[in-house]
């Protein structure tokens, strides 16, 4: 499935983290289902989070399951599919790694946005590519809280939940580290 102009291509750091926050659907609604993600990810490099299981003696790696979502239109699943972006997608992988390269390509190719909250392929993406906007986990998740009237507890709870199943902490230097600290320390 194509994507259209304009959607937030997640890398598999952003995919994890939101999905860890248990309120996916949620923050994919409030993105009004320009949510994609590149099959290359899916299938390779976001395939976990950590889940609280109390029947055990504490957290288990749990399957990062999207197909519901999938299926239903609120993510798509996206590949490279022109010579355009996989020359791109090679010229990027020099620098940061695959799943980065292929996500930062069909952004960059398709005028959408790229998901990711690795400090390296943030700077490449926005040195080389000024006019692809960057996108952070805060970033969707505030998209989510404003759109949705979220309580504070509810985002605490939802950030608490990422912390843990994808071990986020965001860096400093995000334009919206102060939002996330003054919730998550209220």
């Amino acid at each position: 499935m194509e994507t259209n102009a304009g959607a937030v291509v997640l890398d598999a750091s952003c995919a994890i983290n939101i999905f860890a926050t248990g309120r996916i659907r949620e923050i994919a609604i409030a993105w009004a289902n320009r949510l994609a993600i590149s099959k290359y990810v899916l299938q390779r490099e976001a395939l976990f989070v950590r889940q609280y299981r109390p029947e055990s003696t504490g957290f288990e790696k749990a399957p990062l399951d999207l197909t519901d979502l999938i299926q239903e239109g609120l993510i798509s699943v996206v590949e490279l599919a022109d010579s355009r972006e996989i020359a791109t997608m090679v010229e990027l992988a020099a620098s940061i790694d695959d799943g980065e390269a292929v996500t930062a390509s069909i952004a960059v190719c398709r005028q959408g946005s790229i998901a990711t909250d690795d400090r390296k392929a943030s700077s490449i993406v926005r040195k080389r590519f000024p006019e692809t906007r960057v996108i952070s986990t805060l970033d969707l998740l505030s998209r989510w809280a404003c759109a949705g009237s979220v309580e504070q507890s509810e985002l605490k709870a939802a950030m608490e939940r990422m912390r843990i199943g994808a071990s986020f902490i965001p860096n400093r230097r995000d334009t919206r580290y102060g939002w996330w600290s003054a919730i998550v320390e209220a």
